[in-house]
Order: C-alpha cells, then sequence, then structure tokens
C-alpha cells in the first residue's frame, strides 16, 4: 500500500469509528492534515463510485472553512470540476420550495391545514382533501410511483410539448396510497403541487418567485431552474453509470422537475442557502425551527425522519437537518449537524445506485465533530 492509499485507510478508519474522532482532532491539530485528508477520503469514494466530478463546501456556523473541485466536470472536453462547477441539484430542491411556500405561510396566503383543492380546483378529484401540511411533510398519500401510472393510467401526450397537466395526469388515476396524515411516503408529486401553489398563490412562476425572495437577496447568482436553452457558465455534464461504463445522462424535462427537483446550484451557492438559515433574511427564526421540528401523522405519532422540506435523520446520536438529491446524471446532499454547527454540501456528476451520497455527506461531516474550529 502507497503512502496516499495508506492515508486515505488511516483517515477513514478514524473519521467512521465514533470513539476515534476525538484521537484525530488531538493526534492532527493542523487543519492541514485534515483537509489533505478530506481530500484522499473523497478522491477515493470517487473511484470506489466512478464519480467523474464533484464539488464541496464545508462550512462553520455558515462560514466557509474548506472548498474544493475534484475530478471532471465534463469528460470528453477534461474540463476540471471547481467549487464555482453547476451541477443539477435534484430533490435538494425541496429545500426551496418548502422555503418559498412558508414565506407566503408568513404572509397570511394560507393556513398548513387549508387543504390544497380550495387553491388547485382542477386538480383529481381525490387529492382535493390533502392540506398543505400534509404535502410538505409527505404524508398525503399522493403516489409518485411511475411503474406503477405504466400500467394503470392510460392517456396520451406529446412527448416534445409535455405539460404540467400531462405530469398530474402520469399518477392521478391511481388511488391514494393511505389516508392522508395516517402514514409518511416521500412524495415528489406532492411538492410539484407546492409548486403550483407557489405560483397560484404568488401570481409569479416558481422560478421568478425563487429569484425575488430567495436568490437575489442571498446573492446566489448561479443558481435557477434547469433551462437547457441557456448558456450556463460552468455547467457539468451529467454521467450514469450502463452496461458499458460511464455514459452521458438524459437531459432532464425542467416542467417534469418543477419544484419536485428542478434547480441547478453551486456548493458555494448552496454554502449561501446554509448561511442564510443562521440569520432571519428568509424566514423568522421561528419559522425555521418549525420546518427543522419532526412532522406528526393525525394520531400524533412523531416522523422521525422529516420535518419541512428537511430529513431529520439522526447521525449516530447527533442531530442533523439537510437533504439529499439524486435526478439522472446527478447526485448531491446539503447536510448541517446543529449542535456542531457544521454544514457540508458535496454536489456530483454521477448517477449510481450504490453511491449514498448523504452518508458520505455526514462521514465528512463527522471528520469535524472533535475539532475547535
Amino acid at each position: 500500500m502507497g503512502p496516499k492509499n495508506l492515508l486515505t485507510a488511516l483517515f477513514v478508519l478514524q473519521c467512521t469509528l465514533n470513539n476515534s474522532l476525538t484521537v484525530l482532532s488531538q493526534q492532527h491539530p493542523d487543519d492541514d492534515y485534515l483537509k489533505r485528508g478530506i481530500d484522499s477520503f473523497i478522491v477515493h469514494k470517487m473511484e470506489t463510485f466512478q464519480i467523474p466530478g464533484a464539488s464541496v463546501a464545508i462550512l462553520k456556523h455558515g462560514q466557509i472553512i474548506y472548498t474544493n473541485g475534484y475530478g471532471f466536470a465534463n469528460l470528453e472536453l477534461r474540463v476540471p470540476a471547481k467549487p464555482e462547477t453547476s451541477y443539477l441539484i435534484g430533490s435538494v430542491t425541496k429545500t426551496f420550495t418548502a422555503a418559498a411556500a412558508m414565506i407566503l405561510w408568513e404572509e397570511g396566503r394560507f393556513n398548513l391545514d387549508d387543504i390544497i383543492g380550495d387553491y388547485l380546483p382542477h386538480l383529481p378529484h381525490h387529492w382535493k382533501p390533502v392540506t398543505i401540511r400534509q404535502l410538505l411533510h409527505h404524508t398525503s398519500g399522493i403516489v409518485t410511483n411511475l411503474g406503477k401510472a405504466d400500467s394503470l393510467c392510460k392517456f396520451n401526450f406529446d412527448c416534445d410539448n409535455y405539460t404540467r397537466a400531462n405530469v398530474i395526469q402520469e399518477t392521478a388515476c391511481l388511488p391514494l396510497s393511505f389516508e392522508p396524515g395516517t402514514k409518511w411516503e416521500y412524495s415528489g408529486r406532492g411538492y410539484y403541487v407546492l409548486g403550483m401553489l407557489i405560483e397560484k398563490l404568488s401570481g409569479k412562476t416558481f422560478s421568478e418567485f425563487l429569484k425575488e425572495r430567495i436568490f437575489t437577496p442571498l446573492g446566489m447568482s448561479e443558481t435557477g431552474m434547469i433551462n437547457y436553452d441557456i448558456i450556463v457558465p460552468n455547467r457539468a455534464s451529467g454521467y450514469v453509470v450502463g452496461e458499458y461504463g460511464l455514459q452521458n445522462s438524459p437531459q432532464m424535462n425542467p416542467e417534469v422537475e418543477l419544484s419536485d427537483g428542478g434547480l441547478i446550484s453551486t456548493a458555494l451557492d448552496l454554502a449561501k442557502w446554509d448561511a442564510s438559515f443562521y440569520t432571519e433574511r428568509i424566514l423568522k427564526r421561528s419559522t425555521i425551527d418549525l420546518m427543522w421540528s419532526n412532522a406528526r401523522l393525525k394520531d400524533n405519532t412523531i416522523v422521525s425522519s422529516y420535518g419541512i422540506g428537511f430529513g431529520l435523520t439522526p447521525y449516530k446520536g447527533h442531530k442533523r437537518v439537510g437533504h439529499t438529491g439524486d435526478i439522472p446524471g446527478f447526485s448531491s446532499c446539503i447536510t448541517r449537524f446543529t449542535n456542531q454547527n457544521i454544514t457540508v454540501i458535496i454536489l456530483t456528476n454521477i448517477t449510481n445506485s450504490r453511491l449514498n451520497i448523504g452518508k458520505l455527506g455526514n462521514e465528512i461531516a463527522a471528520c469535524y465533530w472533535a475539532r475547535k474550529i
């Protein structure tokens, strides 16, 4: 084993064992060692999971303490990935969708327990009794499984002119998975409906509302909706693991993704997003606390894994908030450990079923827990 591989092996061992974190901090107090270890760790994971490129930002109290790019944003042109590289972020979009909805809630535009049919009367009749709270919590029962829809829902549409009505039609024929509020089941389609609600109440497109109320105030100039018609500086190409190795990923239809997973961003812009939650620039502290509180079912059962727009599953007993995103060609995560005020952002240009991007982010964050930074 060479020196580089030995460093990686030791670093991985130290960072993944709870009782080794303090040892790491005490034996190697300089930040340079930790940063070199992080680099080796990420490169090792990239080799393991065939990740072409990655951009990473690590923050403490909303301030970037380390950022780097690894591998290639474009394999064919050999363009290096940088912290400024833009990636599709998939379901990390849901953190913005939830925040946008809560901005309107703070303004008194709706009550969380209002039913969605009162605002969007054209929705399928069995979706209308679902409350906005249930949409935000993923307790609506609205089905996102398109595999079922392919066999049961019969409708005609033009692939070249796909509309939002078509998106709803994909699963509209399916009954709810359960009575709303009685179970938790992740529903991307539910968050798509929230995007429609935001447009209805604001009188703006989802893109316009996010730009006006979130992106521009925070200086997130490199974040926006998927758009293949415009030139996006530093845009990464997406890849999937195919039968013969890496292949170019298909382009995603912006109409299909919208508020479910339709954003493109950079590690540096998402660092600004993380920093905003230490302030009240976008949302009141009480609203943030509500979003980061566990959802509850009708019988008051606590949902341990989710709040409003943020996952809440602890990692090794440590409280955390965040979200992952997987969309053809890209995997991403933002994870914040709220007691330690450490956030890790990872954006990659790969889809690989073996890659657990959230675990990777948590493992990197764990390496900072024992640090006095």
